[in-house]
């Protein structure tokens, strides 16, 4: 069984900070994607709603203010 020693502390830090620069490079390329698919998402939306056909619209409208009124037979 062969023991090995660690790395020395400088070349482990110059490690970590070659992975520190790393991950903030990834997670600003992240933070831009998150952004972008966001954006895209709120056009979709925008885009679903101008298509959506004016019946279901209308329809939906109608059931919300729609009250139907009852006449009392005997007043007539």
């Amino acid at each position: 069984m062969k023991i090995e020693k660690l790395p020395s502390a400088e070349k482990m830090k110059a490690e970590y900070d070659t992975f520190a620069d790393e991950k903030e490079k990834l997670y600003s390329e992240y933070k831009s994607a998150r952004q972008e698919a966001k954006e895209y998402s709120v056009i979709k939306q925008n885009v679903d709603s101008l298509l959506s056909s004016p019946k279901k619209r209308s329809r939906r409208n109608i059931r919300l203010f729609y009250r139907p009124t009852y006449f009392n037979l005997y007043t007539i």
